[in-house]
């Protein structure tokens, strides 16, 4: 999407024959180890403020700047079949994930013992992932943040084929009442 904006919505690929895909661990990796070129890496918490303890390192951006603010980082995603064939196993899931939201804005604190000890994250300390989690962009929410722009991106470009006319295109009914975008 950057690289659009950028070089203009025909370029938006202009970018892809310098990158390679790896996983967030494999690719802290190899920023640390300045291995097989890797030189960027565009990751997540709790990788990114590992790599910004790197000396030379620095955040060139972020998706909040590509997409214009607040934006969902994680989805979880089911089938419709799979839903439909359980419903009870679906809605538990959909409730214990709102629950475990609930429970980590409520006491962020005791959030980031229990990350580190389920996690087994010898990295980082309880006051690394503290911060990471209070941090004034990092929000835990069930509410989808610029979905719509970025399916709206992925139809422009040919990556999917049918436009959604709305973000709860992309959500089940359980999600519909919220504010997202």
């Amino acid at each position: 999407m950057e690289a659009a904006k950028v070089f203009g919505d025909a370029n938006y690929a202009k970018l892809d024959p310098f990158t390679i895909g790896l996983s967030h661990p494999d690719g802290l990796l190899a920023l640390t180890n300045k291995s097989g070129g890797v030189d960027a890496h565009f990751t997540s918490s709790p990788f990114h403020e590992q790599e910004m303890k790197l000396p030379g390192v620095r955040t060139l951006t972020t998706n909040y700047e590509i997409l214009g603010g607040p934006a969902t980082a994680v989805v979880i995603a089911a089938t419709t079949k799979f839903r439909d064939a359980n419903p009870k196993a679906y809605q538990a899931f959909y409730d214990a994930l709102s629950e475990a939201i609930a429970t980590i804005n409520k006491d962020k604190r005791t959030a980031a013992k229990v990350y580190l000890e389920q996690a087994k994250d010898t990295k980082n300390s309880v006051d690394d992932i503290y911060a990471m989690i209070s941090a004034s962009d990092y929000h835990y929410t069930l509410i989808p943040q610029k979905v719509g722009a970025t399916a709206d991106f992925m139809y422009k470009i040919g990556s999917i084929k049918t436009k959604p006319t709305s973000w709860k295109d992309l959500f089940f009914p359980e999600a519909h009442a919220l504010p997202g975008d």
